[in-house]
């Protein structure tokens, strides 16, 4: 699909390619052509100025009776000009023979054969240069045609040369040309100024329009009109066929559209129905958490690896204390304490048949001279006392 688009852009930008060379082609050959008529009002003698005298300019224009055609141009010193007036090759224009000249700084002064052939007056310190050819202009009958023929094959049209004019100019200054009749003729012309075919962009894309323009001038209304159909046929195929185009690939898109709508929606209606009939899975921590539990647990292991534990024994459970008896009237036990120790007391011997113990007597032998002292201080020898 992308080579079949990529093989259709080189084939349209090479037609476009062929048609461009041909407009140039055919606008370089035709020069810069000017209507005179857009640029002048009905009726009046008004100069029409363009620049650069050695480009070539073709200006289309219809002489009328007692008005002279000016045109004015900027010029420098040694400045080839080259001019030359044909008129149209059309019915009744056989004998329509116009004059030329041209006036302006430096050229010779008016002799008296040229002072008849331009009968207008010249503004102060301007020279004057007539064509050679505008002496027949005054003559009339079939010997004074001239029969120079000239074709463009560009733009299909046809000429009769009449009038020329070639000089290098002497001053640097502003020339005027004229066109005019010395018997009062009318007709149109064309006047060639310049022989450099030099156009532009504007005038290679306006070309066809000046070949139309140039058919209905020289009153030939069958080829322009014949290839304006054509050219009309062919944009309005070219339109339906992008309309087409556009049209199908606008409906692909539509669809396109349409079906991830479906999609889109058919997908939401599942998982609206698995929420339904199942539990939600038990979240699961997000790697992020898994990575920052892992780089804990590792930096907890490396700061407390070298750490030893002791191994600790169980404790020993602590006996009881005794319970004490509650407080009586009675006198407090007293708590014996030896001071002094000697050999042990015989159990035996301190103990009566009745079970209780009987130190009475027995000081001087059965303790071994041993001293027994309370708690309060006090000490006794040989008496009884209850444990």
């Amino acid at each position: 699909m992308l080579l079949a688009r990529f093989f259709q852009a080189i084939f349209i930008l090479s037609l476009l390619g062929i048609v461009l060379v041909l407009f140039q082609a055919g606008a370089t050959s035709a020069g810069q052509v000017i209507f005179s008529q857009d640029y002048r009002s009905p009726g009046s003698s008004q100069v029409l100025t363009f620049n650069r005298p050695e480009i070539l300019h073709v200006f289309q224009a219809n002489l009328q009776t007692n008005r002279p055609d000016y045109y004015t141009f900027q010029a420098d010193k040694d400045t080839i000009l080259k001019v030359k007036l044909d008129i149209l090759r059309l019915v009744g224009q056989d004998n329509f023979q116009p004059s030329l000249a041209l006036f302006g700084p430096g050229l010779p002064p008016p002799t008296g054969d040229e002072v008849k052939l331009f009968p207008y007056s010249l503004p102060a310190g301007n020279g004057l240069l007539v064509s050679a050819e505008s002496g027949l202009a005054t003559q009339t009958g079939p010997s004074a045609t001239l029969t120079t023929r000239f074709d463009e094959p560009w733009t299909q049209t046809g000429y009769w040369e009449r009038q020329s004019l070639l000089n290098e100019l002497p001053e640097r200054g502003t020339y005027f040309l004229v066109v005019y009749s010395l018997t009062q003729q009318t007709g149109k012309y064309a006047l060639f100024v310049g022989d450099k075919p030099e156009v532009g962009l504007r005038e290679t894309l306006t070309f066809p329009v000046t070949w139309a323009r140039l058919h209905y001038w020289f009153d030939d209304l069958w080829w322009p009109t014949l290839g304006l159909v054509i050219v009309g046929l062919l944009g309005l195929a070219l339109i339906y066929a992008y309309g087409r185009l556009v049209g199908r690939q606008f409906r692909q898109v539509s669809l396109a559209n349409r079906n991830e709508r479906r999609a889109a929606l058919l997908k939401k209606k599942a998982w609206q129905q698995r929420r339904i009939n199942h539990k939600p899975a038990p979240k699961q921590a997000s790697s992020n958490v898994i990575i920052a539990r892992l780089l804990t647990q590792i930096a907890y292991r490396s700061k407390y690896k070298s750490l030893v534990v002791p191994n600790l024994k169980p404790a020993t459970q602590k006996a009881a204390p005794p319970v004490t008896p509650p407080a009586s009237t009675k006198k407090p036990a007293f708590k014996w304490e030896v001071l002094e120790q000697s050999a042990p007391l015989p159990v035996d011997k301190l103990v009566s048949s009745n079970g209780k113990y009987d130190l009475s007597g027995q000081a001087g032998e059965g303790n071994n001279g041993k001293i027994i002292q309370n708690e309060d201080g006090l000490t006794q020898w040989g008496q009884r006392f209850k444990p």
